[in-house]
């Protein structure tokens, strides 16, 4: 529980509802291409040795998802990632009984740059770890730089969450819950008292703390 959490959002009378709901998540896939040659160093004693490591690779991932509701906040639906798509079926209306289901209304062409910006990133970075084990003998492997990333498709798929809302005086507070992996993604609010009281007690601590070592030190000082 976090501190500063409002005490009426742990209490269970407060929880306004619960409820299943698909969310649409347009699922993208990307190829990509990187020609690398980074400069890594072996370190042995005094020893100090400089490589350079050459290479290309060809990239091709399924799996960097946005989702595609405007009524769905961008920041939760990307922290409810990932989602497992090996585990993703065909779709069938009896899989919707007991839930709800959002409208997809982003066009796919919107998280474009971002998809593209997020598969060059994760190409950099598996580039990496290929040469970390490839060659683990080195002390110092950065990561490469540039490559090129396009999009080659998106689907549309539904993912399940949970979304909790915590009712009280003045806001709402949601919860979402990754249906297939129970990762929660919070947005809870501040309790302003808590966080004065605790932020003063804290100032006061930390005030006779540097008092007395300004004194013991001048006290040293002195003497």
């Amino acid at each position: 529980q976090k501190l500063f959490v409002p005490s009426v959002l742990k209490n269970p009378a407060n929880l306004d509802i619960c409820r299943g709901i698909y969310i649409p998540y347009w699922v993208y896939e990307t190829e990509g291409h990187i020609a690398f040659s980074p400069y890594c160093e072996a370190v042995s004693g005094r020893k100090h040795t400089v490589y350079r490591v050459t290479g290309e690779a060809d990239t091709h991932y399924i799996g960097i998802n946005h989702d595609a509701s405007d009524s769905f906040a961008d920041d939760i639906g990307d922290n409810l990632n990932p989602y497992n798509l090996e585990e993703a079926q065909k779709f069938n209306s009896a899989y919707l009984c007991g839930f709800y289901a959002d409208v997809a209304d982003k066009r796919a062409e919107r998280y474009m740059n971002d998809v593209v910006r997020d598969a060059t990133k994760l190409m950099q970075s598996d580039v990496k770890e290929y040469l970390n084990n490839r060659y683990f003998d080195l002390d110092v492997i950065p990561v490469p730089s540039g490559g090129t990333s396009s999009v080659k498709d998106a689907k549309l798929c539904l993912f399940p969450i949970w979304l909790i809302s915590y009712k009280t005086k003045d806001s709402v507070a949601y919860f979402a819950v990754n249906g297939a992996t129970a990762k929660v993604v919070a947005d809870t609010p501040v309790e302003k008292e808590k966080f004065f009281i605790v932020s003063s007690i804290l100032s006061v601590i930390l005030a006779f703390i540097c008092y007395f070592l300004f004194f013991f030190a001048f006290c040293s000082f002195k003497y």
